[in-house]
């Protein structure tokens, strides 16, 4: 075969021949292909008897699954939240609130003193860096009360509310009763309040709720709407199942 014959049919192998002929001209014929062939054989049966298949990366559907998984584990933890607020009228003692006395001097501090806290702190579930009080600063036959939200990450407060009541001014109460303020629950922007005659005391294994919710002189469930404090105080009437979880809270419970 000529020069020239042979250089034509390398110009007329396509293109995808093209490596074909290099392997062939490399010197292996029909050995070469054979043992191309018996290579590819091993190839595959290593393949099919590996019992795990081949490792694949995580496509895109793969992460949106783990996602959307964990989304539903956030949407149950979410209902929990609301079933154990459902009461939302959980509240810390006082006693137990370990920035009690740097909020009562700061708010003496600067907003006149005399102020103490009453019992009850309440966290925003809103947002988990506020919580709420009440102070009540006795004035003799009158007492001043306030309402607090304060800032547990910076630990600046605001008073949201501020009133001096004398005996009788407060109608849910009898006549005869000065009235102090307790935070006691948050339910939907609203602060529940007991309002309570000054000189009643309330003992260790007595709810505020239950006590509210008796028909009596001395306490009173009160609703107060953080958009407007000042014009919102209103009578509360807690659910059936927030008294029952209140009951069950004091079973038990020793003087």
């Amino acid at each position: 075969m000529s020069e020239e014959h042979m250089n034509t049919q390398e110009e007329n192998v396509q293109e995808g021949q093209k490596e074909e002929v290099t392997h062939t001209e490399n010197g292996g014929g029909p050995r070469f292909l054979f043992w191309v062939i018996i290579s590819a054989v091993i190839i595959l049966a290593i393949a099919w008897i590996r019992p795990d298949g081949p490792i694949e990366p995580a496509s895109e559907g793969d992460e949106q699954e783990e996602m959307t998984e964990e989304g539903e584990d956030g949407e149950e933890s979410e209902e929990e939240t609301e079933e154990g607020s459902a009461e939302e009228l959980s509240y810390t003692p006082v006693a137990d609130w370990e920035l009690a006395d740097r909020a009562e001097g700061a708010i003496n501090q600067y907003l006149g003193s005399g102020q103490v806290i009453m019992d009850g702190v309440v966290a925003d579930p809103e947002d988990e860096n506020i919580v709420y009080f009440a102070s009540a600063t006795d004035k003799g036959d009158e007492n001043m009360v306030a309402v607090y939200s304060y800032r547990l990450d910076n630990y600046n407060f605001e008073r949201v509310f501020r009133a001096t009541y004398a005996a009788g001014d407060m109608r849910s109460l009898g006549e005869e009763a000065v009235p102090n303020l307790h935070v006691i629950g948050y339910d939907e922007g609203n602060l529940i309040l007991l309002a309570a005659d000054r000189a009643s005391e309330m003992e260790s294994c007595d709810h505020p709720l239950l006590l509210g919710a008796e028909a009596s002189d001395s306490y009173a469930l009160l609703r107060m709407d953080l958009e407007d404090p000042y014009n919102s105080l209103e009578s509360y009437e807690p659910t059936e199942e927030a008294l029952e979880a209140a009951k069950e809270a004091m079973e038990g419970c020793e003087e």
